[in-house]
């Protein structure tokens, strides 16, 4: 696999996994709510546990950034910004980031 097809599907795979994640605004307290995310098979999915997933796969394919929503219904309903756009320059990854 070349080094650009690693991230691509490494990121690919990210959004697939997550995917099957909705806004369930029924049993759940607004607590629950902003701590995690209801999947298709509704389930709570503690953001902390995407968090952690995302670091790790970032380590482990060495990605400097990225930018992951997850959207349902056409709401956002998570967002999270990480690392470096620039590595060289220490530019950090924000909301207007394209990549």
């Amino acid at each position: 696999m070349s080094i650009m097809t690693r991230p691509l599907y490494l990121l690919t795979l990210m959004l697939v996994s997550l995917y099957s994640c909705k806004n369930n605004p029924g049993n759940t307290s607004k607590t629950e709510e902003l701590n995690s995310v209801t999947n298709l098979m509704n389930k709570q999915v503690p953001i902390d546990s995407i968090e952690n997933f995302i670091d790790n796969k970032m380590k482990e394919m060495n990605i400097p950034g990225l930018s992951l929503a997850i959207i349902n219904d056409g709401q956002v309903v998570y967002h999270m910004v990480k690392g470096y756009a620039d590595i060289e320059k220490k530019s950090l990854v924000d909301d207007r980031t394209i990549f």
